[in-house]
């Protein structure tokens, strides 16, 4: 892969959170609440990424180029989604 490096914005998966790729699509279960969400096969990429430690805008460039979209775009949803997680307490910035 590429020599990214691990970004101070970089993100990790709480304790607690339990990821399950099925059919590549990520299945995430939050254990203190019992919540399960689901990732498509886009979602599921992005997830990959954002858990190896990558910044959103690494990640962005990958998903431009990956998915067939402008980097705009791939910004845009994966700022989304990392919203998304966030406020569920399945992905939090910076360092566990």
């Amino acid at each position: 892969m590429s020599s990214q490096s691990v970004a101070p914005s970089a993100f990790f998966v709480p304790g607690g959170v339990l990821a399950e790729v099925i059919d590549g699509e990520t299945v995430l279960l939050h254990l203190d609440s019992g919540r399960y969400f689901g990732l498509n096969r886009t979602g599921t990429r992005i997830w990959q990424l954002l858990t190896e430690r990558m910044d959103e805008s690494a990640a962005s460039a990958i998903i431009a180029t990956e998915f067939a979209v402008d980097e705009q775009t791939a910004r845009r949803d994966i700022s989304s989604l990392v919203k998304e997680l966030t406020e569920r307490g399945l992905l939090a910035r910076g360092s566990a």
